[in-house]
């Protein structure tokens, strides 16, 4: 069984980066009430509400708290909130290019970012 978050060396942007990976699928999926959701290891609620709170300001949660068009999109991607809504913000700007291959593709910075 593993220890309680805390006990793990890994900073809160991290954190919060997997857990807004997790409010937005579970948003996508339709699942709302995330402070009464039956998780099987509750994140501690602060926690839940900054990463809520994060989403908002990604534009990806409106006031009330549920997904907006953007918010949809960017949890069509296996990333983590910040990328995905990079990745579409670069479509917006056009700077996005075609390659070689006539695929469009993205300047990568992370290993992981360029297997999608």
């Amino acid at each position: 069984m593993l220890a309680n978050i805390d006990s793990y060396p890994c900073s809160l942007v991290f954190v919060l980066s997997c857990l807004g990976n997790v409010v937005l699928s579970l948003k996508a999926m339709g699942i709302n009430d995330l402070l009464g959701f039956d998780f099987m290891d509750p994140p501690p609620v602060q926690t839940l509400i900054t990463a809520l709170q994060m989403l908002y300001s990604l534009g990806a949660l409106d006031e009330e708290g549920l997904l907006t068009r953007l918010g949809r999109k960017m949890a069509e991607f296996p990333l983590e909130p910040q990328l995905s809504k990079m990745l579409i913000a670069s479509v917006d700007l056009g700077t996005l290019h075609y390659g070689r291959n006539g695929r469009k593709e993205a300047a990568c910075m992370h290993v992981d970012l360029c297997r999608v």
